[in-house]
């Protein structure tokens, strides 16, 4: 078979003929399917659309109908599209074999004719689902292929995929386009973005499998604690005794973010050639990058090393205290997700995120959103509505100069510009608000109102 050539339809997720369904387990990621309409109506996405409604618009429905009915009857040209993009832009994958390339194309097959069965079904993506496109990114592990590679290749996918429902299907030429597209656009990005996270979970698990049966086991009963919507407390520390895990025992936990695969699977790889046997190794988060490790031990360089590491790769990591209970467990990974998160929106430098110092970042995430944007209205409203450009100029020399404790020739460092134009900066913000972020007062609630603004309203 050409590298070109759309393989027929695969029964499910393969390898060399081998079933890989079953290497992905349900406990991976449960929850994430019944947070996808929160989210995605929190990133700004209709709810009717997050909802997975079907548009009642007659005309919007009957164009639906009509591409539906031409994916259903030739999909292997949307299927060529998305193999085209992925091979000419993506080099990891041109050094495929062709046996291994027709593992590829089976993939996309299969990805690519699910999306048309969810339309024509009028649904959403299931759990099961996530998991046969989880269990392809087992595969692409298999394969050899990085973590940014099979990033990029969803991204290029997605970009000559969408090409090809524009204009070879004829629906940019449709008399409703542009209300068409206000449905499927949004319904395309949510499959691609849920299909990408994924692939990754399961390219990044690939690696886990490779351990013997109880360190697998071990690692998807930490997984449990930390992504599950509910945890049975004794159950859990039961079948934990039984794998030699002792939870109230003190395990280290480090927590890594970026917005980029590579750095982030650099610097994992760095910090575990350095470390004790991992008892957990995890990958989550969409736009936001969060690989998550827990160890059993803990080495008193550790926290130097991983700040040192973390600089060089250009990722952020923090190190909470080391935690002795199931709870402190998971409360460790919350606050380090809602630390990192914030810290990446709030533009640090890359390198360790000091855990002490960012204590009101973690506090300011259980503030009502309403009532954080009425603060964040308060403080900051006359710089929000100046135009665009002004107002990004002033917030960033703002919070530059926050983080970097009143210093302007540091603050300019930080968002290349001279001191002096952040002082001039600070001047507008001042004259903006009426307050001075000379004073303590006003300073930290100028603080407040940034890191309140960056988590609500970016």
């Amino acid at each position: 078979m050409s590298r070109r050539d759309s393989p027929g339809h695969p029964e499910g997720p393969t390898l060399h003929g081998v079933d890989l369904r079953g290497l992905v387990g349900r406990s991976r990621n449960p929850g994430a399917v019944d947070s996808v309409e929160r989210s995605l109506i929190a990133s700004g996405v209709p709810p009717t659309v997050a909802r997975g409604e079907w548009p009642t618009d007659p005309e919007v429905t009957a164009v639906l109908d009509e591409l539906t009915a031409h994916l259903l009857a030739e999909p292997d040209p949307l299927v060529h599209a998305v193999l085209s993009g992925i091979s000419g832009e993506v080099p990891a994958y041109r050094s495929l074999s062709p046996d291994e390339w027709d593992v590829v194309s089976r993939g996309v097959t299969y990805a690519v004719r699910k999306f048309v069965e969810l339309l024509a079904e009028r649904r959403r993506p299931s759990s099961d689902e996530f998991d046969d496109i989880a269990a392809i990114g087992v595969v692409r592990g298999a394969q050899g292929i990085p973590l940014d590679g099979i990033a990029a290749a969803t991204r290029a996918g997605l970009r000559w995929g969408w090409a090809y429902l524009l204009f070879e299907t004829g629906l940019a030429t449709s008399p409703c386009a542009l209300k068409t597209l206000e449905w499927l656009g949004p319904l395309a990005f949510d499959y691609t973005q849920m299909a990408s996270a994924a692939l990754l979970t399961g390219a990044s698990g690939e690696a886990i499998d490779r351990l013997d049966a109880e360190q697998r086991a071990r690692g998807e009963l930490i997984e449990h604690v930390l992504f599950a919507s509910s945890v049975d407390h004794d159950s859990v520390v039961r079948l934990g005794a039984a794998l030699r895990l002792d939870f109230e025992a003190s395990h280290l936990f480090l927590q890594l973010a970026s917005d980029r695969v590579a750095p982030l699977r650099s610097a994992s790889e760095a910090l575990l050639a350095a470390s004790p046997q991992p008892l957990s190794v995890s990958l989550r988060g969409n736009p936001i990058l969060h690989m998550t490790i827990v160890l059993d031990a803990h080495d008193p360089n550790l926290v130097e090393h991983a700040a040192a590491v973390a600089h060089s790769a250009g990722v952020l990591v923090a190190v909470p205290p080391a935690v002795d209970s199931l709870a402190g467990l998971r409360q460790a990974y919350l606050d380090a997700r809602a630390t990192l998160s914030l810290a990446l929106r709030l533009g640090f430098e890359p390198g360790l995120v000091p855990w002490r110092s960012l204590a009101s970042a973690r506090l300011i995430t259980l503030i009502d959103p309403q009532t954080a944007r009425d603060f964040v209205d308060e403080i900051l409203g006359p710089v929000l509505v100046l135009s665009r450009n002004r107002r990004e100029r002033l917030l960033q020399a703002l919070t530059a100069t926050l983080w970097s404790e009143g210093r302007r020739t540091d603050a300019g460092a930080r968002i290349g510009v001279h001191g002096k134009t952040v002082t001039l900066r600070l001047r507008d913000v001042e004259r903006h608000t009426g307050l001075s972020i000379l004073e303590h007062d006003s300073r930290l609630l100028l603080e407040l109102a940034v890191m309140l603004h960056a988590l609500h309203d970016q």
